[in-house]
Parts: C-alpha cells; structure tokens; sequence
C-alpha cells in the first residue's frame, strides 16, 4: 500500500480516539462509485485519501466540494476512478451529503510496501487533528469520516 495507505492510517488513528457517538469511521478503500452508497444517509461526510497534489510530501490540504470541481481535470486521487469524478457525479445525482470535505494527504511515492513514509506518517498526525477539529465544530450532526 505504501503512502496511498494514508487515508486507512488516519482512520485507524481515529479508531483508537474518543469520539462523538454519532461518528462513523469508514474505510471506503479503493471505493469508487460505490462511494455515494456509503454516504448517503449522512449529514456531513470527511473524506481522507492520498493526494497528488504537486507539493511537498506528508503537505495536509482540505478541499471543499467546489474546490474538487475545479481540480476535476487533475488527479485528486490516485484510484482508477477519481475522487473528483465520483463527487462531481454525486453531486450532479443530487446524492451527496449536505456537508462534505475531503482531506487530501501528498504521498511521497506510491508503490508496493507496507509502510508509509516519514513525511506522510507525519502527514497523518497532521490530518487526524484536522479532522478531529471538524468534528469538533459540528459534533451534533450525524457523520462518516471515510478513506
């Protein structure tokens, strides 16, 4: 999995938090479309994942959903079917959450090991405080933060 296992890193750091109860952790792998499925009873949605984004490797960035339309012709993820095309075909079906974010970590290669590297291991720790303040700010909506 190497860095493009961020995403799963960061929810099983959050797994061994304490969070609100009307939080739902989700691993949505390598999802794709099936994505929307997985989100569509919640009111707020968190999105994490290994992002190419050009910057220095472990670099955090939160994207709104406007954000990910303008990124819709660039690589937001690294799966086959791209982060950006699922969400802008789930907000075209009217099949998104009302709040939605996605937390992009830069991975600083992609290829077949086990471990992440240093600056995207730091990259998690980053980001579960990022979305733990997320969390924070809205605690009384049902949500799933998902990979």
């Amino acid at each position: 999995m190497g860095d493009d296992g961020a995403g799963p890193a960061v929810i099983e750091t959050l797994r061994r938090q304490a969070l609100p109860q009307n939080v739902e952790l989700l691993d949505g792998g390598t999802a794709g479309l099936v994505l929307l499925d997985l989100m569509a009873d919640a009111e707020r949605v968190i999105l994490v994942d290994a992002v190419g984004m050009g910057v220095a490797p472990g670099t955090v960035r939160r994207f709104t959903l406007d954000q990910v339309a303008l990124a819709e012709h660039s690589a937001l993820s690294l799966h086959q079917t791209g982060l950006a095309e699922v969400l802008l075909l789930g907000r075209e079906m009217d099949m998104l959450p009302p709040s939605l974010v996605v937390f992009g970590i830069q991975p600083e290669r992609v290829e077949r090991r086990m471990e992440l590297s240093a600056p995207v291991a730091g990259g998690v720790g980053r980001a579960v405080v990022l979305i733990r303040e997320e969390i924070a700010q809205d605690v009384g909506q049902r949500g799933k933060i998902s990979e």
